[in-house]
This record gives structure tokens, C-alpha cells and sequence, in this order.
């Protein structure tokens, strides 16, 4: 129901921007789109890397807190969709991701006001409130879902748990910003045109990462069936 409101509220706020802002911010959420149904599979294991999250950074230190909410949703409903069937997961994730980045928003733009009104240039300060606000992005992203798997399954949180299973994440998250906020200091000085190269080499590098993962997997599949008949044939052999 938060995620929701957020959302809502963040699409009305969007609306009365003017038409060639709109249209940007759409063309940001389709290549996040993209971006989010595309991820990189880690070869030999299960999980895979998102790469939406440096556009959706992009999207709010370029066009406020309404592009970045609704950038977050849509890429965490890309998210949900490759890894889940649920409604429930279809529905909790995105909306989750609009609060927690609806909060990283007001976060990343009351600090770096903060510290413009201390004396820092506001470039400066937007390289260190992208990252700093990153945090509770991550931070209110991850843990309430958590909280609620914890709850269903009858265990207690630990918070040590917590962030040794979702760290990563946040690394990711930091990662993330600290590139977004290269770029937009970046296009500061050179123009916007760096972001439209760096947003085309960013596609061209995905393109070749996913058909590289995606051969050493196929690599491994065979391999490991190989391996597979091998045992089976030495166990008939025996």
C-alpha cells in the first residue's frame, strides 16, 4: 500500500512536468526497462547482476525523485518477473522499491542541500550524497522484506544475517551511485551528451557480457553432464 501511494503520488508529480521532460524520463524508464529484463548471469552460480541501477542514480540526480521512483519500480518489477511467479512478488518488490527509493530521494537531496548551505560546491556534494543516500536505498529496499520472509517462516531477524546475505547488494548499490555521480559531474563540464555515450557503451558491454556468461554456462551444463554419464557408466561398468 506504501509502494503504491509513493508511486502514485511520484506518476502525478511527473505529470505536470513539461511534455520534453516527460519524454525523456520515459525514454530513461525504457532503457531501464531493458536494462532490468537483461541481467548478467554470474557463470557457475545462480544469481545474476543487475546493471539498471547506475540509469536509475542517472535518473534522479537528472530529473528529481518522480523519474528515479518510478525508474526503481520498473526495474524491480523486471527483477520479479525473471525470478518469481508470485503476485505477491510481482507486486511487493516494485512497490517496495519506490518507498525505499522515494526515501533515498528526500535523503540524497536534503544532504547535498545541506551541504551546499556548509560551504561545499555543488558538485562535490552531489559526489557525496549520491553515494551516502545509496545507503538507505539499500537499506530500506532489503530489510523489510526480509523482515517479512523471517515473519513467515517463524524465524527471528538477525541483522547479522541480514546483511551478510544482502551486503552484496549494497556494494552494488554504492558502486552504482559513485558512477552515476562520475557521470553527472561529467556531463556538468563535456554536456549530456557523455551520458548518451556512456548509456550506448553500457548496452554494447551487456550485450557482450551476456554472450560470454551465457557460453561459459553452456560450457558448464555440458561439462557437467559429461561428468554425469561418466559416473553412471562406471557404475553399470562396476
Amino acid at each position: 500500500l506504501t509502494g503504491g501511494v509513493v508511486f502514485a503520488v511520484m506518476l502525478g508529480q511527473l505529470a505536470t512536468e513539461p511534455l520534453h521532460r516527460q519524454i525523456e524520463v520515459l525514454v530513461g524508464l525504457a532503457v531501464v526497462a531493458v536494462a532490468a529484463f537483461f541481467p548478467i548471469q554470474i557463470p557457475r552460480t545462480k544469481h545474476s547482476i543487475g546493471v539498471a541501477d547506475v540509469l536509475v542514480f542517472l535518473l534522479l540526480v537528472f530529473y528529481g525523485v518522480p523519474a528515479a521512483v518510478l525508474a526503481a519500480a520498473v526495474e524491480g518489477f523486471g527483477g520479479a518477473v525473471r525470478s518469481s511467479k508470485r503476485l505477491t512478488s510481482r507486486v511487493g518488490t516494485p512497490a517496495s522499491a519506490a518507498t525505499a527509493m522515494g526515501l533515498c530521494g528526500l535523503t540524497y537531496f536534503a544532504a547535498s542541500r545541506g551541504l551546499v548551505a556548509s560551504g561545499w560546491s555543488a558538485p562535490t556534494a552531489a559526489m557525496a550524497a549520491l553515494p551516502a543516500a545509496s545507503l538507505v536505498y539499500f537499506v530500506a529496499g532489503t530489510l523489510p522484506l526480509t523482515m517479512v520472509i523471517a515473519f513467515k517462516r517463524g524465524e527471528r531477524l538477525g541483522l547479522v544475517n541480514w546483511f551478510t546475505s544482502y551486503g552484496l547488494v549494497g556494494g552494488v548499490y554504492l558502486i552504482s551511485a559513485a558512477a552515476a555521480a562520475v557521470l553527472y559531474l561529467n556531463s556538468l563540464q563535456f554536456g549530456r551528451a557523455v551520458i548518451v555515450t556512456a548509456v550506448a557503451v553500457v548496452l554494447v558491454v551487456i550485450a557482450l557480457l551476456r554472450t560470454y556468461c551465457r557460453r561459459q554456462e553452456v560450457e558448464r551444463l555440458q561439462q557437467e553432464a559429461r561428468i554425469a554419464r561418466a559416473q553412471l557408466e562406471a557404475e553399470r561398468n562396476q
